[in-house]
């Protein structure tokens, strides 16, 4: 006769798992991810109808069944944590840009703009974004992380760009 486990709770953000099943005789709770082995979490008494599992990776999924000492297995019972929180990236700001003093033998315009990061220990990089005057955004460069400058070339001579500067990146850093 097989045993069934039911989960009684889960709480993804601690990612633990709590685990509760009919009490029945000695065995063996064994747990696996993926195409792993099954491998032994706890050597269960007679008494004991529960295991809280911690310390699981996020978005993973783990599957679990009981070994009874008469070598018989409980049904398996498998679920998948959650994936880390996604929080917002903070916006640049104080972006500043300038035209770059052409050189006589330029036949492009260049813009330099700067700005300052909100996200420093989150960010990947800054993702750059050009518009004509009165037209859509494209993006026209991205920077490495911590790197809050950025050179826009091959400009057209005596002509309004509108710029938007966006971090991106490593968003479940906590």
């Amino acid at each position: 006769m097989r045993t069934s486990l039911a989960i009684q709770s889960f709480t993804a953000t601690a990612a633990v798992l709590q685990i509760n099943w009919r009490k029945q005789k000695h065995g063996t709770l064994q747990r696996k991810s993926g195409l792993a082995t099954w491998s032994a979490l706890a050597n269960l008494t007679n008494a004991q109808s529960t295991y809280t599992d911690g310390g699981l990776a996020q978005a993973t999924s783990y599957s679990y069944r009981i070994m009874f000492s008469n070598s018989n297995y409980s049904n398996t019972v498998t679920v998948t944590t959650a994936a880390a929180p996604v929080t917002q990236l903070a916006a640049p700001t104080n972006l500043v840009f300038a035209a770059v003093a052409p050189a006589p033998t330029d036949t492009t315009a260049m813009v330099q703009l700067q700005w300052a990061s909100q996200s420093a220990s989150n960010e990947s990089g800054f993702g750059i974004e050009r518009a004509p005057a009165s037209g859509v955004f494209a993006q026209v460069g991205t920077t490495a992380k911590n790197v809050n400058s950025f050179r826009d070339t091959g400009l057209a001579f005596a002509t309004a760009y509108q710029y938007r500067v966006r971090a991106f990146g490593c968003v479940s850093d906590e």
